[in-house]
């Protein structure tokens, strides 16, 4: 007789003991994810139903923070304290819609520097009355154009790599540069996307670019077609709409070190990269400047000819040989 036996009927009797309830198998069993790479997609007959996802969209700021809010809000619903809490809610509500803001204590955010503030507008005011007023066409562009640097977090990439795409979506409108990203080979295509995608609101939402079709001033402006430094022509419909000025790659520390052993007790490191990549958007208006000053240039020199009219110089009495 085999031994076998005995101990396979010890182990039936005792894998029950083993298993977790039926309910957190069962639970585990319906919120375990689907892979579209599983046997179970071949065969044709099998029910084709999707699932819920097993997870909340926590990609979205707007749900990460709910969540948190919620996290922290007191529970207090159907108890005994409910309308404690309500009421208690509420009035804090009403006094704090009633208070006045002390201005001493928003100083520190407002004003964190002021002996340097005060050097800084001493400084201004003097170039100011030295200029008798008069703006210089750096303070001019200042004042009429727009512009924003973004740098991006690190990504797990080299530069070598990450400079052609760099280079690619450089001079180009910015809904084009994000394009690009979107339909690109190379893996970190849509991650640049949504660091151009964040770059963008942040252009928007802070430095206020990018608002003629809000303020109806794409509706008013007249379209042109403008010649950029690479010798494209582009037609710009809205002044206002965003392009990428510049484009960098930036080295980040090392990710990893690795090593690969080879024969006669050698070894070759490997280093993991990261990398950044850096944007300055601007406004179309500042191509459009940039072309009128070329084209102005262009006309105030005139023609090229071989013989320019010029006073002869260093005229002698005498041959000097």
């Amino acid at each position: 007789m085999s031994f076998a036996a005995p101990t396979r009927r010890i182990a039936l009797s005792a894998s029950p003991l083993c298993r977790g309830p039926a309910s957190l198998v069962q639970a585990h069993m319906q919120t375990r994810a689907k892979s579209s790479w599983s046997l179970k997609s071949l065969n044709p007959f099998a029910s084709r139903k999707v699932t819920a996802p097993t997870a909340q969209n926590l990609d979205d700021p707007t749900t990460r923070k709910q969540l948190y809010q919620q996290s922290f809000a007191p529970k207090v619903e159907g108890s005994i304290f409910e309308e404690e809490v309500k009421t208690a809610q509420a009035s804090e509500r009403e006094d704090r819609a009633e208070r006045v803001l002390d201005p001493s204590a928003l100083v520190a955010g407002r004003d964190p520097d002021p002996r340097g503030r005060l050097r800084w507008q001493r400084a201004a005011v003097t170039k100011m009355i030295l200029r008798r007023g008069a703006e210089t066409i750096d303070d001019v562009i200042a004042r009429t154009e727009r512009t924003m640097t973004f740098k991006s977090p690190l990504m797990p990439t080299s530069t070598k790599k990450m400079m052609y795409l760099a280079q690619q979506i450089a001079s180009k409108p910015l809904d084009d540069a994000m394009l690009q990203m979107r339909y690109s080979k190379k893996k970190m295509g849509p991650e640049i996307k949504l660091q151009l995608e964040e770059a963008r609101d942040r252009a928007v939402a802070i430095y206020g670019m990018g608002l003629g079709k809000a303020n109806g001033e794409a509706q008013q402006a007249k379209p042109r077609n403008i010649q950029d430094r690479n010798g494209t022509w582009r037609n710009i419909q809205d002044p206002s709409s965003l392009y990428i000025d510049q484009a960098w790659v930036n080295k980040g520390p090392k990710r990893s070190k690795r090593a690969i052993h080879l024969g006669r007790g050698r070894r070759v490191p490997i280093l993991s990269h990261q990398a950044s990549i850096s944007v300055v958007l601007k406004e179309e208006r500042t191509r459009i400047r940039l072309h009128d000053e070329k084209k102005a240039k262009k006309e105030r020199n005139g023609p090229w000819v071989h013989l320019p009219h010029r006073p002869v110089s260093a005229q002698h009495q005498h041959y000097l040989w």
